[in-house]
């Protein structure tokens, strides 16, 4: 049986302490203390050994010699957290490994490993970090004093339960959100909430007219103030809890598109747990409460005299009331579209910006095991028979995939003084073919093709240029201070974006050394793709039998950098959605009112002589009025968040006018459309119907 696995780590024996790691088979004890053992999850046990018990059997890893002997089955992971992992190796294993090359076993500045921290029940986080500085002073007191230390490298604590939120460090053990999200998330909602609360107390306060007299009279009766806010805060009650019970309803019918769109696997009994159940007890309580009060009030000071007349007035501080809210509403509907249009605009400036290279039709497949074997016995001859086919245009190898995180390592040029502080670089390991397989352009110098892979070339872009701010970089020695490796630099490229564009382009090196690769890219020719990924895989398949096949496309793998930023699009796009929807339904019902309010001013008017224009242009203006008081309420804070949010990203967008534009005209288009319908019905009415009106 053979699968990819790409959750597994070296763990220390300590880990099964720290972690409260589960044993359901072995020894925790001994479990990770001798080399070349293996710790599988439960599920992961399952998929290779069935429901034979693992225990002492063996799993060759990767392109390892060794067969890794099981030494313990644990619990899965199944609560939230960062660090997830299906297969543990023992920490001596890895030890082993690096036997031979002493440099980097007993390097104090190697970040190859994550250091996990138990602090005593007795102690806090910050008392530990206090002694920090004491420890780097001993540890790397081969910079000098502390200040010299702290300019060179930082150490600082981290809470675990920090981490997934408040946490977007490089090499992350896996891809975390943000907090930002969350609050952004929250707040549209409650915006939402805010809508509807608004369109509540609009409609219930208009329809209270039509309850005039119901209030007239129960107060002749006899009732008390007390008692009709009662009634009607009830009222507002119990049509909030039925309001709760149809957004539960729909939440556990909208569940599995919502998963589809976040990316999560959320099941309908973990978002509807007590706490969540009590949480919306409460806030159905306190909108029932806040949305009803006014409403109530406002109906329970109908004096008694009037209100037995059905008396009621179109230009009474109420309808000004109303008409704030409704601009209020619109406000947040225009700031929710502005905001999705900056999102998309940022989104698809990724998808079409130049990168520098041509990403397009670039397949990557995984090198290990037999292949990479095979691979190296005759590289040139593997690569001249995969270019047989017409299908395929280019060849070259690469030690690391474009969208991941390149090593960080120093240059050091011939002739640096001992202690001069240099400038770090991305390093990746290629062949003499990739610089023309991803068409970069070489500004200065020459290409790898036809160097001899038995010396050392560098070529670096335009950003180590200036870092290390070489005048003529050609011919330039250079000594790379991991490998020890010394080589001439003979070629500039142009920068290209070889990571995410939230960050700028950092300065690069590719080391011409083949045999550290662990991808073979391959260029397709247009409309060839999924019959030479067939042929890639049959020849993989004859060339190493049995070996697993794995390949992505560059430009897909590019795509999930910003996946994040497409799932808050999608959501963005459906919040103003709703909220324009919600808005718009408020002002139907406020239009409505509001014809029903001077039906008989309309009538006398068209009697009069005025014209269906005329009349729409009385019912519709007041409300444009308010829709340019939300514009200018709304466009201003957009604007100020957006801009915020773009400075999160290295390369952005510039808001220019079209934003403010296409808001502004949606919001006018909608308030058009909603208020015209009634207005409409209303000019064309029959006006001695009208004038006799109530």
């Amino acid at each position: 049986r053979a699968f990819e696995e790409k959750r597994g780590y070296y763990a220390d024996p300590d880990a099964v302490s720290i972690f409260n790691l589960e044993f359901i088979e072995g020894d925790p004890q001994t479990a990770l203390e001798e080399p070349v053992t293996v710790i599988l999850t439960e599920s992961m046990a399952k998929k290779y050994f069935g429901d034979e018990s693992p225990l002492n059997k063996t799993l060759r890893i990767n392109k390892s010699r060794n067969f890794y002997t099981v030494k313990g089955v644990i619990k899965d992971v199944d609560h939230n957290t960062h660090f997830k992992y299906d297969y543990l190796i023992s920490f001596s294993t890895f030890i082993r490994a690096l036997r031979g090359n002493e440099g980097l076993l007993n390097s104090h500045t190697w970040k190859a490993l994550y250091a996990y921290l138990l602090i005593k029940e007795n102690n806090t986080i910050e008392e530990a970090g206090s002694k920090i500085d004491s420890f780097m002073e001993d540890f790397f007191s081969f910079y000098g004093p502390l200040e010299e230390i702290k300019k060179q490298t930082q150490i600082h604590f981290q809470p675990v339960k920090d981490i997934h939120l408040h946490s977007n460090l490089e090499s992350e053990p896996g891809s975390n959100s943000s907090i930002i999200y969350i609050y952004t998330f929250c707040a549209t909602a409650l915006l939402i909430l805010l809508i509807a609360g608004i369109n509540f107390i609009n409609i219930s306060t208009a329809q209270a007219v039509k309850r005039i007299r119901e209030v007239g009279i129960r107060k002749v009766l006899g009732a008390y103030r007390r008692q009709l806010v009662r009634q009607f805060i009830t009222e507002s009650m119990l049509l909030v809890i039925i309001s709760a019970f149809l957004a539960v309803l729909l939440c556990y019918l909208a569940l599995p598109y919502y998963n589809d769109l976040s990316g999560k696997q959320l099941e309908f009994w973990s978002v509807f747990n007590v706490v969540n159940f009590l949480t919306i007890f409460f806030l159905v309580l306190f909108i029932g409460l806040i949305a009803g009060s006014y409403p109530s009030l406002f109906m329970a000071n109908f004096r008694p005299v009037y209100a037995i007349k059905g008396q009621r007035s179109p230009g009474t501080s109420v309808n000004l009331f109303r008409k704030i809210l409704v601009s209020f509403q619109f406000a947040i509907s225009i700031f929710l579209i502005f905001s999705t249009l900056i999102i998309y605009d940022q989104m698809e400036f990724f998808i079409k910006k130049d990168l520098g290279f041509d990403k397009d039709k670039l397949a990557a497949i995984k090198l290990y095991g037999n292949l990479e074997d095979q691979f190296f016995r005759n590289r040139q001859a593997f690569k001249s028979e995969l270019l047989k086919n017409a299908a395929i245009s280019d060849v070259a190898v690469t030690s690391t995939l474009l969208g991941d995180r390149f090593s960080i390592e120093f240059l050091v040029p011939e002739g640096t003084p001992q202690g001069v502080e240099l400038p770090s670089a991305r390093f990746l390991r290629v062949d003499e073919d990739f610089v023309e397989t991803l068409n970069l352009s070489v500004i200065s110098g020459t290409s790898f093709k036809n160097r001899s892979i038995d010396s050392k070339y560098y070529i670096i872009n335009e950003a180590a240029v200036k870092a290390y701010d070489f005048e003529n970089p050609l011919g330039q020695k250079v000594t790379n201070d991991y490998t020890g490796n010394t080589g001439e630099i003979v070629g500039v490229i142009k920068d290209f974006h070889f990571a995410s564009l939230h960050n700028s382009i950092e300065p690069l090196v590719l080391d011409l050394n083949p045999y550290w690769a662990n991808h073979l890219i391959v260029r397709i020719k247009e409309g060839r793709i999924s019959d030479t990924i067939e042929y890639l895989k049959n020849k993989v398949n004859e060339i190493a039998p049995g070996h697993l096949f794995m390949y992505t496309f560059i430009d897909d793998k590019l795509d999930r950098l910003y996946l994040s930023e497409n799932r808050i699009s999608s959501i963005f796009r459906a919040f103003s959605l709703i909220a324009i929807f919600i808005s718009c339904l408020g002002l139907f019902g406020l239009s409505a009112y509001s014809a029903e309010l001077r039906t008989r001013e309309i009538g006398i008017r068209k009697v009069l002589g005025s014209s269906v224009t005329d009349i729409l242009r009385l019912l519709t203006g007041e409300f444009i009025v308010w829709i340019i008081a939300a514009n200018i309420i709304a466009l201003p804070a957009a604007w100020f968040m957006m801009d915020k949010w773009l400075n999160n990203f290295a390369y952005k967008v510039h808001i220019g006018a079209a934003p403010f534009i296409i808001s502004t005209l949606i919001a006018f288009v909608f308030t058009f459309i909603t208020v015209s319908y009634k207005s409409l019905k209303a000019a064309l009415g029959d006006p001695l119907i009208s004038i006799k009106y109530d």
